[in-house]
């Protein structure tokens, strides 16, 4: 019994030390293992590797650096620049190593590339009032922004006219570019590129809206072209970084959210083992400390993001409140998200009736039931039938209401499925639009009791009315008015027809004895005689 609980401590101690070993030591010493390598780092691609604010170097990769320098003992420097001249210090050997890049053929003829580090996708991110933008190709009539040096330049030049890629040096730059309107679209690293957005005051001005993104890529590290042995040792290293390490620095800087991913099942029941209980308490107590650090970090962070969506999501309700418009925005299944106190206002809707979550059905079944709808002006049937397409097309309704007012309601489908709905209050455009007609009435009532043929010309010379005495006078005046034929049309078609005795067998010149005199009138009437034997006095 004694020898068989002996062999279990010894296999337990080994098991402890094993998994202590793997799981804290620095990679062990080897010939030629440099104490300390520089890095090259890109100063502001967010959220990859960048210098804060106190100058410091930042972000996901280059947590996974430094989680590599701890498991090698080797220091790390890094240094910041542009992301263009990070290639070239990497490129000439002033710098040791990049932090991570894509691959591209071109940088493999001055890097030696090594293991991948994560992935991200690409997109191309444009102003939302350029129309009809949702592919690549559809940019082919406009400048497109990048950071001189990315792997999305070469991409770009690839798909469009070279003339039309513009690099810049910082993403500073490139939003200063943005906010002055010198540029309209820019493609990044999707979340390098939000961020700056957001950073330049621009996130709601600027979106991307593509179905998918560009591509995606990996990230590997590189160093100078032949260093094989330096790039040997970043492998062995960055192996030593457990995926599920790299899963909680992915979750911190990209999700912001946070998981342990750690489930110790070992457990210890071993009579006489309290040595290898102690040791192990030990090892995990260390693990337990720095498991709590990465987790108030990442509270940190989603505490940051939390914040940050909450004055998105303030300054985006304070922008809604201040249209004269109604708005209203539904989801994909049709289900109201947010809408603002215009909206309400027009239909006598209430926060209950507009809750997050109630369907447009049920707030078009709501309008009829109250009443609300003229229906004897096609109010209802218009509703209806809008409901019926809703989110399917954009489109444009005018909704006559009971009160008298009138809406006009605008449909647009987002990118995501949802739709965004824009109600305008155009009662007094109706208003005019009914004067405008029940003057023209009242202006054919007066012209149709004249005794004689009456005709109006515009300022371009256009025929714009007759009433019924001309047209019984002119059989072919309604097809020239349904055109908008000229006097000169008129004339030539009664001449065509023979209607005028004086112009048989020298059609061409009555027709410019005619016209110059219509061209410089006077007040003596023109006496026209046709060929049917009635005669016309026109004034």
């Amino acid at each position: 019994m004694k020898r068989f609980l002996k062999m279990w401590a010894t296999l337990a101690l080994a098991i402890v030390l094993v998994w202590g070993a793997s799981y804290f030591a620095p990679v062990a010493s080897a010939a030629g293992k440099p104490e300390r390598i520089s890095v090259a780092y890109c100063a502001d691609c967010v959220q990859f590797h960048f210098q804060d604010k106190d100058g410091k170097a930042d972000g996901l990769i280059i947590d996974m650096w430094r989680l590599w320098s701890e498991r090698t003992g080797i220091a790390v420097d890094f240094k910041a620049a542009t992301w263009e001249e990070t290639l070239r210090m990497v490129g000439d050997g002033r710098a040791d190593a990049h932090a991570g890049l894509f691959f591209n053929e071109e940088r493999a003829k001055f890097l030696e590339y090594g293991t991948s580090l994560t992935k991200t996708d690409t997109q191309f991110f444009v102003h939302k009032d350029l129309p009809g933008i949702e592919k690549v190709e559809d940019l082919t009539a406009y400048k497109v922004g990048v950071l001189s040096g990315d792997y999305v330049e070469g991409f770009l030049k690839k798909k469009l006219p070279p003339e039309n890629i513009v690099g810049f040096e910082s993403y500073e730059a490139m939003m200063e570019a943005l906010r002055e309107g010198r540029l309209q679209v820019f493609a990044a690293d999707t979340p390098t590129g939000v961020f700056h957005l957001q950073k330049a005051g621009l996130g709601y001005v600027f979106e991307a809206p593509a179905s998918k993104p560009l591509y995606t890529q990996k990230w590997f590290v590189a160093a100078t072209k032949g260093n094989t042995e330096l790039i040997k040792i970043i492998n062995a290293g960055m192996a030593l970084v457990s995926e599920s390490e790299r899963r909680e620095i992915r979750s911190k800087w990209v999700a912001v959210s946070y998981k342990s991913g750690i489930d110790i099942m070992l457990a210890l029941q071993i009579g006489g083992a309290g040595a290898v209980i102690v040791i192990f308490i030990v090892l995990w107590n260390r693990r337990l400390s720095r498991e709590v650090k990465q987790r108030k970090q990442a509270e940190a962070a989603l505490s940051r993001a939390r914040e940050a969506a909450e004055a998105a999501e303030a300054h985006l309700m304070n922008a809604i409140e201040n249209i004269s418009e109604g708005f209203a925005l539904f989801d994909a299944d049709k289900r109201i998200m947010l809408c603002n106190s215009m909206y309400r206002d027009i239909y006598g809707y209430d926060d209950e009736d507009t809750a997050p979550g109630t369907t447009h059905a049920q707030l078009t079944q709501l309008d009829i039931e109250r009443g609300f709808l003229a229906k004897e002006l096609g109010g209802e049937e218009t509703v209806r039938r809008r409901a019926e397409i809703y989110g399917e097309t954009q489109e444009t309704f005018d909704v006559p209401l009971a009160d008298g007012r009138w809406v006009q309601i605008r449909d647009r489908p987002t990118s995501d499925g949802g739709t965004v709905s824009i109600h305008t209050d155009i009662t007094k455009l109706k208003q005019a639009e009914e004067a405008l007609r029940a003057s023209e009435r009242r202006l054919r009532g007066a012209v149709d009791s004249l005794q004689g043929g009456f005709e109006l010309y515009d300022a371009e010379d256009r025929l714009v009315l007759v009433n019924d005495q001309y047209a019984q006078i002119n059989p072919s005046i309604t097809e020239i008015l349904e055109r908008g034929g000229t006097f000169e049309d008129v004339l030539r078609a009664n001449v065509a027809q023979g209607m005028i005795a004086e112009a048989v067998g020298r059609e061409e010149e009555f027709l410019r004895e005619r016209l110059a005199r219509h061209r410089n009138p006077s007040a003596e009437p023109i006496v026209r005689n046709h060929t049917d034997g009635r005669s016309y006095c026109r004034r």
